[in-house]
């Protein structure tokens, strides 16, 4: 999914984001649908098959920039990056927690 920033063109009747025209010009074929193009640098564009690979990109940017780890993930209770290891990551879902964080968002949770 394209973001805001990115510039978009129209051809043939359909709008394309900058990064996707270029991708397809120099690849010379159209990509399939459901194919994203990221935008790595200023002079280097990943294509990506699918948008789950594209957010991975995403993400492991994110954390190395703010934490230094690109493989370290961020709890989504107490905001904190650690190490996998460290947090419950559920299969097939982008969200982990530490159990402890966990179970006082729970403990609250249920408090009249």
């Amino acid at each position: 999914m394209p973001s805001k920033f990115e510039k978009k063109v129209t051809i043939n009747g359909k709008r394309l984001t900058e990064h996707r025209l270029l991708a397809e010009k120099v690849l010379g074929k159209v990509l399939p649908v459901g194919v994203v193009v990221h935008h790595h640098t200023k002079n280097q564009l990943v294509i990506c098959q699918k948008n789950t690979y594209h957010n991975l990109l995403h993400r492991r940017t994110r954390a190395l920039k703010v934490c230094g780890h690109a493989s370290w993930r961020k709890c989504w209770i107490c905001k904190k990056y650690d190490a996998p290891e460290n947090l419950y990551v559920p299969a097939g879902r982008g969200t982990c927690f530490h159990r402890n964080c966990h179970a006082v968002y729970e403990a609250e949770r249920r408090k009249p």
